[in-house]
């Protein structure tokens, strides 16, 4: 009775609330709430002939940006909360395509940060995810990719704005290990492709056969 009392009190004085439909939680949910718990299967994968994969071979979308996993992506991203990472780790162990597994002499790359940036965060929220995917599909992960410009943030930038912003951004290291290889990227967000399509050209002038994305979450600005 008096762990029920208490409990009752904290609900009552001290709201908790789901961080990422802002849904007040009811008794024994703890975080989250029984609607977003579970994540839902919005995988899909970007069609080919979608002008925004200019050297991207391939990309995959788990979830759109207005979503439960894309609050749950920005949660993590500014404000360090560890059980948004853990929901998006559930969301990449259920919903990742298998068909991954067909690709040969693959490598797992996440996406960097500029250093600065990164020390500034803590982390590099790419590089948790790309360990969840190779985790998954027992594919081997490299920090392949090196960020040597300071880009502004590509937030507030239009399409055109962000290619420039990331140009020339990007160099790869360790060239031997990635002769022939298939590349899997792996970041937070796809928006336009800038980004992901600058580490690619960097990633094909050193010789690697393809490379795609797998991205948490996706949307599309003009």
């Amino acid at each position: 009775i008096i762990n029920f009392l208490n409990s009752s009190f904290k609900n009552f004085f001290f709201p908790q609330y789901c961080f990422i439909c802002s849904k007040r939680l009811q008794e024994k949910e703890n975080f989250i709430c029984s609607y977003c718990i579970s994540p839902k299967n919005e995988s899909k994968q970007i069609h080919q002939s979608d002008p925004r994969l200019i050297y991207l071979d391939f990309c995959y979308v788990l979830s759109h940006f207005d979503s439960p996993v894309g609050s749950a992506v920005k949660e993590f991203k500014y404000k360090k909360n560890f059980n948004a990472l853990a929901y998006i780790r559930d969301l990449i162990d259920l919903n990742l395509s298998e068909d991954f597994l067909l690709i040969d002499n693959p490598l797992i790359v996440p996406i960097p940060l500029y250093w600065t940036r990164q020390l500034k965060r803590g982390f590099n929220q790419a590089g948790y995810y790309s360990a969840f995917i190779a985790n998954k599909l027992h594919f081997s992960k490299e920090n392949l990719l090196i960020r040597v410009k300071n880009t502004e943030t590509q937030t507030r930038l239009s399409r055109e704005e962000r290619r420039d912003n990331v140009r020339d951004a990007f160099i790869c290291k360790n060239h031997k290990k990635i002769n022939k290889r298939n590349i899997i990227l792996v970041d937070d967000v796809f928006t336009t492709g800038a980004t992901a399509n600058e580490c690619s050209y960097a990633l094909k002038n050193n010789g690697v056969s393809s490379v795609g994305l797998i991205a948490l979450c996706g949307g599309e600005i003009d």
